[in-house]
């Protein structure tokens, strides 16, 4: 089972106020089960299929739990696989909505409330021995944005060089792009330069670019949840190699960008999360000149 590719869609009146010549918009929020999870989840999921692998357990702050969910909802032949999803009390009404939805009494997988999602969901694999799936150390994953990486490059005309800018919790999907666009050499004609964007709630990793900004416990922006970053020293350099840098987000950023959003486009329903990569673009403005076509990852509702 296949992700459909995701429209690439191209705002100049949002670019003119931003003082840009080109912004795209990657539409990752209208993949099928509504976020860009589906690239790495399903990448693990198939590896981990095509090894033998039948039963899976996973923590979840919402995207990821519904993109697994999802795939064993609609994949085929998957009658002997099981599914264990732990998520946190504290999932948004409208995820456990579009998560109770997709599981729908399927046999095939249950549903665990935990207030210790993340170390339950470790116990329960080493006792069961189902496969724990975690794209924060899992290279399978990587594969899955990889193909977001050729997807995107196809989608853009010309050699014009980009900025792209990626909400990010484990850093996985930079990862992933970055190794595409510059180990893989897609693209080899265009340079791309890989910006993360992470909340002033979880920033392990763009605290390390980003100093202006005042910590807080909370974030509109509740997907992003990595506080340990196994990822982050490749993350870092492959931001530095790239000519990128790291953003830290406020609720004040993100409540400005989605009025931008809302008063230069036709998208009035974009998540928090996404939005963190149009607030990061802002804030980038603000202090570099050197951005003249940026790509904005929407990555889910």
């Amino acid at each position: 089972m296949e992700s459909d590719f995701t429209p690439l869609e191209q705002y100049d009146s949002l670019a003119r106020r931003l003082g840009l010549e080109k912004l795209f918009i990657k539409r990752e929020d209208l993949n099928p089960s509504g976020s860009h999870k589906d690239r790495g989840v399903w990448g693990m999921m198939l590896g981990h299929m095509d090894e033998g692998v039948s039963n899976f357990v996973i923590s979840s702050s919402g995207n990821s739990a519904i993109s697994a969910a999802y795939f064993m909802q609609k994949s085929q032949n998957n009658e002997n696989n099981k599914l264990y999803i732990y998520i946190s009390p504290r999932m948004s009404n409208e995820k456990r909505e579009r998560l109770d939805e997709i599981v729908n009494d399927n046999p095939n997988i249950e549903v665990r409330l935990s207030e210790r999602a993340k170390s339950d969901a470790f116990a329960f694999a080493k006792e069961s021995g189902f496969r724990l799936l975690r794209a924060s150390v899992d290279d399978r994953a990587l594969i899955g944005y990889g193909d977001l990486a050729r997807e995107i490059n196809n989608q853009i005309d010309g050699d014009l060089s980009y900025h792209i800018f990626i909400p990010t919790s484990s850093g996985t999907t930079a990862l992933g792009l970055y190794k595409s666009f510059k180990t893989d050499n897609i693209g080899q004609t265009r340079e791309i330069s890989i910006h993360i964007a992470q909340s002033v709630a979880c920033n392990v990793i763009a605290k390390k670019f980003d100093s202006d900004f005042t910590p807080s416990d909370t974030s509109l922006a509740s997907a992003i949840v990595d506080t340990i970053g196994h990822r982050k020293k490749e993350v870092i350099e492959a931001v530095k190699d790239s000519n990128g840098f790291g953003w830290v987000i406020s609720d004040d950023d993100l409540i400005k960008a989605r009025e931008l959003l809302e008063s230069y486009t036709d998208i009035c329903d974009a998540g928090w999360d996404s939005l963190l990569s149009l607030a990061s673009l802002m804030k980038a403005m603000k202090t570099r000149n050197d951005i003249k076509n940026a790509i904005l990852i929407f990555t889910g509702k």
